[in-house]
Protein backbone atom coordinates (compact mmCIF):
# COMPACT_ATOMS: atom_id res chain seq x y z
CA UNK A 1 0.00 0.00 0.00
CA UNK A 2 1.35 3.53 -1.11
CA UNK A 3 1.77 6.44 1.26
CA UNK A 4 -1.33 8.19 -0.88
CA UNK A 5 -3.60 4.72 -0.24
CA UNK A 6 -3.02 4.70 3.37
CA UNK A 7 -4.09 8.14 3.72
CA UNK A 8 -7.19 7.56 1.66
CA UNK A 9 -8.22 4.38 3.25
CA UNK A 10 -7.98 6.08 6.89
CA UNK A 11 -9.72 9.26 6.15
CA UNK A 12 -12.49 6.52 4.31
CA UNK A 13 -12.35 4.64 7.79
CA UNK A 14 -12.60 7.88 10.03
CA UNK A 15 -15.56 9.30 7.76
CA UNK A 16 -17.46 5.48 8.35
CA UNK A 17 -17.10 5.93 11.94
CA UNK A 18 -19.96 6.74 13.89
CA UNK A 19 -19.17 10.59 15.75
CA UNK A 20 -17.86 11.46 12.09
CA UNK A 21 -21.48 10.46 10.49
CA UNK A 22 -23.18 12.38 13.39
CA UNK A 23 -21.17 15.44 12.42
CA UNK A 24 -21.35 14.43 8.29
CA UNK A 25 -25.58 14.68 9.12
CA UNK A 26 -25.43 17.85 11.20
CA UNK A 27 -23.42 19.30 8.38
CA UNK A 28 -25.63 17.85 5.93
CA UNK A 29 -29.22 19.27 7.83
CA UNK A 30 -27.29 22.85 8.02
CA UNK A 31 -26.57 22.48 4.36
CA UNK A 32 -29.99 21.32 3.22
CA UNK A 33 -31.74 24.43 5.41
CA UNK A 34 -29.64 27.17 4.25
CA UNK A 35 -29.50 25.79 0.53
CA UNK A 36 -33.34 25.76 0.58
CA UNK A 37 -33.55 29.37 1.70
CA UNK A 38 -30.83 31.02 -0.25
CA UNK A 39 -30.61 27.83 -3.32
CA UNK A 40 -27.10 27.34 -2.18
CA UNK A 41 -24.89 27.23 1.59
CA UNK A 42 -21.63 28.80 2.04
CA UNK A 43 -19.53 26.01 3.21
CA UNK A 44 -16.28 26.81 5.12
CA UNK A 45 -13.22 24.21 5.68
CA UNK A 46 -14.22 20.84 6.94
CA UNK A 47 -17.54 21.70 8.07
CA UNK A 48 -15.93 24.16 10.40
CA UNK A 49 -15.60 28.15 10.16
CA UNK A 50 -11.72 28.12 10.33
CA UNK A 51 -9.24 27.78 7.36
CA UNK A 52 -6.40 26.27 8.51
CA UNK A 53 -2.65 27.90 7.39
CA UNK A 54 -1.73 27.89 4.49
CA UNK A 55 -4.64 26.12 3.12
CA UNK A 56 -6.75 22.87 4.10
CA UNK A 57 -6.92 19.02 2.28
CA UNK A 58 -9.93 17.16 2.12
CA UNK A 59 -11.02 13.61 0.78
CA UNK A 60 -14.34 14.03 -1.15
CA UNK A 61 -16.75 11.49 0.34
CA UNK A 62 -17.44 8.66 -1.31
CA UNK A 63 -20.84 8.44 -3.26
CA UNK A 64 -23.90 7.40 -1.15
CA UNK A 65 -26.06 4.32 -3.12
CA UNK A 66 -28.13 5.80 -5.57
CA UNK A 67 -28.88 9.09 -6.80
CA UNK A 68 -25.71 11.49 -6.56
CA UNK A 69 -26.75 14.66 -3.93
CA UNK A 70 -26.16 16.99 -5.33
CA UNK A 71 -25.09 20.59 -2.63
CA UNK A 72 -25.12 23.60 -4.58
CA UNK A 73 -22.59 25.64 -2.22
CA UNK A 74 -19.63 28.49 -2.30
CA UNK A 75 -17.24 29.30 -0.89
CA UNK A 76 -15.33 32.51 0.50
CA UNK A 77 -12.15 31.11 -0.35
CA UNK A 78 -10.18 29.59 -4.02
CA UNK A 79 -11.25 25.77 -4.06
CA UNK A 80 -8.74 23.24 -6.03
CA UNK A 81 -9.89 19.93 -7.10
CA UNK A 82 -7.34 16.97 -8.01
CA UNK A 83 -8.74 14.14 -9.22
CA UNK A 84 -5.93 11.26 -8.32
CA UNK A 85 -8.17 8.16 -9.28
CA UNK A 86 -11.70 7.76 -11.67
CA UNK A 87 -13.27 10.79 -12.12
CA UNK A 88 -15.89 13.71 -10.56
CA UNK A 89 -18.66 15.83 -11.88
CA UNK A 90 -18.81 19.34 -10.74
CA UNK A 91 -22.13 21.17 -12.08
CA UNK A 92 -22.16 24.95 -12.18
CA UNK A 93 -25.21 26.96 -12.72
CA UNK A 94 -26.05 26.26 -16.32
CA UNK A 95 -23.84 23.31 -17.29
CA UNK A 96 -21.95 20.43 -15.64
CA UNK A 97 -17.95 19.47 -16.52
CA UNK A 98 -16.65 16.16 -16.03
CA UNK A 99 -13.02 15.63 -14.60
CA UNK A 100 -10.90 12.75 -15.07
CA UNK A 101 -7.78 11.26 -13.07
CA UNK A 102 -5.08 13.91 -13.56
CA UNK A 103 -7.26 17.07 -14.46
CA UNK A 104 -6.91 19.92 -12.06
CA UNK A 105 -9.69 22.46 -11.09
CA UNK A 106 -9.53 25.76 -10.09
CA UNK A 107 -12.34 27.36 -8.82
CA UNK A 108 -12.79 31.02 -8.11
CA UNK A 109 -14.41 32.25 -4.56
CA UNK A 110 -18.17 32.82 -4.58
CA UNK A 111 -19.12 30.63 -7.66
CA UNK A 112 -21.90 28.31 -6.80
CA UNK A 113 -20.97 24.71 -7.84
CA UNK A 114 -21.87 21.28 -7.02
CA UNK A 115 -19.34 18.65 -6.96
CA UNK A 116 -19.83 14.66 -6.76
CA UNK A 117 -18.60 11.16 -7.53
CA UNK A 118 -20.00 8.22 -8.87
CA UNK A 119 -18.05 5.21 -7.29
CA UNK A 120 -15.99 4.39 -4.70
CA UNK A 121 -13.25 3.69 -6.76
CA UNK A 122 -12.97 7.85 -7.28
CA UNK A 123 -10.33 9.74 -5.61
CA UNK A 124 -10.84 13.67 -5.56
CA UNK A 125 -8.78 15.96 -3.07
CA UNK A 126 -9.98 19.32 -2.48
CA UNK A 127 -7.28 22.02 -1.66
CA UNK A 128 -8.94 24.97 -0.07
CA UNK A 129 -6.93 27.47 -0.22
CA UNK A 130 -7.82 31.47 1.55
CA UNK A 131 -7.87 34.69 -0.50
CA UNK A 132 -4.81 35.83 1.60
CA UNK A 133 -2.84 33.16 1.22
CA UNK A 134 -3.44 32.70 -2.35
CA UNK A 135 -2.45 36.42 -3.55
CA UNK A 136 0.62 35.61 -1.20
CA UNK A 137 1.70 32.89 -3.28
CA UNK A 138 0.63 34.78 -6.26
CA UNK A 139 3.22 37.45 -5.10
CA UNK A 140 6.22 35.33 -4.64
CA UNK A 141 5.48 34.42 -8.20
CA UNK A 142 5.43 37.54 -9.62
CA UNK A 143 9.23 37.93 -8.68
CA UNK A 144 9.94 35.03 -11.76
CA UNK A 145 9.41 37.10 -15.05
CA UNK A 146 9.72 34.48 -17.13
CA UNK A 147 6.14 33.43 -16.16
CA UNK A 148 4.82 36.48 -13.91
CA UNK A 149 2.39 37.33 -17.14
CA UNK A 150 1.60 33.62 -17.23
CA UNK A 151 0.41 33.69 -13.67
CA UNK A 152 -1.32 37.01 -13.93
CA UNK A 153 -3.70 36.20 -17.02
CA UNK A 154 -4.60 32.17 -15.91
CA UNK A 155 -4.16 32.38 -12.31
CA UNK A 156 -4.92 35.95 -10.59
CA UNK A 157 -6.64 36.85 -13.59
CA UNK A 158 -8.98 34.09 -13.76
CA UNK A 159 -10.91 36.13 -10.49
CA UNK A 160 -11.89 38.77 -13.26
CA UNK A 161 -12.78 36.86 -16.26
CA UNK A 162 -13.68 32.59 -15.49
CA UNK A 163 -15.79 30.67 -12.93
CA UNK A 164 -12.79 28.27 -13.02
CA UNK A 165 -9.69 27.38 -14.69
CA UNK A 166 -9.11 23.36 -16.00
CA UNK A 167 -5.43 21.84 -16.27
CA UNK A 168 -4.64 18.01 -16.85
CA UNK A 169 -1.30 17.45 -15.49
CA UNK A 170 -0.42 14.65 -17.86
CA UNK A 171 1.45 17.18 -19.76
CA UNK A 172 3.55 18.30 -16.82
CA UNK A 173 4.13 14.88 -13.82
CA UNK A 174 5.95 17.68 -11.46
CA UNK A 175 2.08 18.78 -10.87
CA UNK A 176 1.32 15.78 -10.10
CA UNK A 177 4.28 14.73 -7.74
CA UNK A 178 3.81 17.83 -6.05
CA UNK A 179 0.04 17.61 -5.41
CA UNK A 180 0.90 14.07 -3.90
CA UNK A 181 3.26 15.45 -1.64
CA UNK A 182 1.18 18.21 -0.19
CA UNK A 183 -1.66 15.92 0.42
CA UNK A 184 0.66 13.48 2.28
CA UNK A 185 2.42 15.86 4.36
CA UNK A 186 -0.60 18.04 5.50
CA UNK A 187 -2.23 14.50 6.85
CA UNK A 188 0.85 13.65 8.33
CA UNK A 189 1.80 16.68 10.15
CA UNK A 190 5.19 15.77 10.93
CA UNK A 191 7.86 18.15 12.07
CA UNK A 192 8.20 21.34 10.14
CA UNK A 193 4.82 20.30 7.80
CA UNK A 194 3.83 24.21 7.31
CA UNK A 195 6.43 25.24 5.90
CA UNK A 196 6.71 22.62 3.74
CA UNK A 197 3.34 22.96 2.58
CA UNK A 198 3.63 26.62 2.31
CA UNK A 199 6.44 26.52 -0.19
CA UNK A 200 4.87 23.38 -2.24
CA UNK A 201 1.89 26.00 -2.85
CA UNK A 202 4.18 28.17 -4.21
CA UNK A 203 5.87 24.84 -6.70
CA UNK A 204 2.51 24.22 -7.41
CA UNK A 205 1.49 27.20 -8.73
CA UNK A 206 4.67 27.58 -10.39
CA UNK A 207 4.06 23.82 -12.34
CA UNK A 208 0.53 25.15 -12.75
CA UNK A 209 1.83 27.93 -15.00
CA UNK A 210 4.25 26.05 -16.86
CA UNK A 211 0.88 23.85 -17.60
CA UNK A 212 -1.06 26.89 -19.02
CA UNK A 213 1.88 27.53 -20.96
CA UNK A 214 1.74 24.35 -23.02
CA UNK A 215 -1.97 24.24 -22.74
CA UNK A 216 -3.28 27.06 -23.74
CA UNK A 217 -2.03 29.64 -26.67
CA UNK A 218 -4.94 32.12 -25.20
CA UNK A 219 -7.13 33.28 -21.84
CA UNK A 220 -10.30 32.08 -24.28
CA UNK A 221 -9.79 28.46 -23.72
CA UNK A 222 -10.39 28.22 -20.39
CA UNK A 223 -14.08 26.27 -21.67
CA UNK A 224 -12.20 23.97 -23.43
CA UNK A 225 -13.16 21.07 -20.96
CA UNK A 226 -16.13 21.46 -20.64
CA UNK A 227 -19.24 19.16 -21.05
Amino acid sequence: MTELERIVHEQRMKVESEEQQRQFALYIRRALEEGRQNGFYVASPLGTDKMEYPFSVNLHPAPISGKPPRFPHKHDFFEMTYVLNGSCHNVFDNYEIILNQGDLLLMNPEVIHSLYTTSKLDVVFNFLISEETFRHTFFTLMSDNIISNFVFDYLYQIQKVSNHLILNCDNNPSLPEVLNRLIIEYYNRLPGYETILEFGLVQAFSFMARSCMQQFSAPTSYSSNMR
